[in-house]
């Protein structure tokens, strides 16, 4: 199974991760440090953010790399 799987960087995340693995899943780990501009503001909507991530596992152009979401 491939799991996309947010807050992957906090502790919970991690374990959830590491077990999902284990068991042979397909885990791509998202964080939610959004890219912001110099006042802090993100311009990305949670619906650019949400469709990203659910394309780039599906596509797989990027395994086993960080990637950021930006306009």
């Amino acid at each position: 199974m491939r799991i996309v799987l947010f807050g992957a960087t906090g502790m919970v995340g991690r374990r959830i991760a590491a077990e999902a693995t284990q068991r042979g899943h397909r885990v791509m780990a998202v964080g939610d440090q959004l890219l912001a501009d110099a006042d802090g503001v993100s311009r990305i909507s949670a619906e650019d953010y949400a469709v990203a991530f659910v394309d780039e596992p599906e596509q797989g152009a990027h395994p086993r790399a960080r990637i950021s979401v930006a306009y």
